[in-house]
């Protein structure tokens, strides 16, 4: 398809540019940087493999990110005013976030503080977890 004769006289072509500055021909050039550009590639794939390994790992260790309750608006006392506070009758498979933690809120502000970072945790795990692999993606 590309016959030795074309390839020959490409070369000869790019030869006759002349040497860049480190003394390799323009095409040693390009190929240097073709090269480097795949590595940059092939290590920043390699990361995102590593951190989408390590997100599995660390979100197996939450049950049920549907089912979890938003810490920080627990300890706060959010949901301290819910049906559940006088007392919970329901059955206990049978539940909303509410009814769950009835007695959460009074809490110090280093516990609030420490479950609304949980609730970060979780939710930079979930994020971690679902994203795409679009390496070429510019923001």
């Amino acid at each position: 398809m590309y016959p030795y004769g074309h390839a020959s006289k490409f070369v000869k072509d790019i030869r006759s540019l002349g040497l860049s500055q480190t003394g390799k021909s323009f095409l040693d050039e390009f190929r240097k940087l073709i090269t480097e550009i795949g590595n940059a590639l092939g290590y920043v794939r390699m990361v995102r493999t590593a951190a989408s390994v390590y997100s599995s790992e660390a979100v197996k260790f939450v049950p049920d990110l549907d089912k979890e309750p938003e810490f920080k608006r627990h300890a706060s006392g959010a949901a301290a005013g819910g049906a559940a506070a006088g007392g919970a009758d329901a059955d206990e498979d049978d539940h909303d976030d509410e009814d769950c933690y009835p007695a959460w809120g009074g809490f110090s502000d280093e516990t609030k503080r420490a479950a609304g970072n949980m609730d970060e945790v979780i939710n930079t795990l979930v994020k971690n977890f679902t994203e795409g692999n679009d390496y070429f993606k510019v923001q």
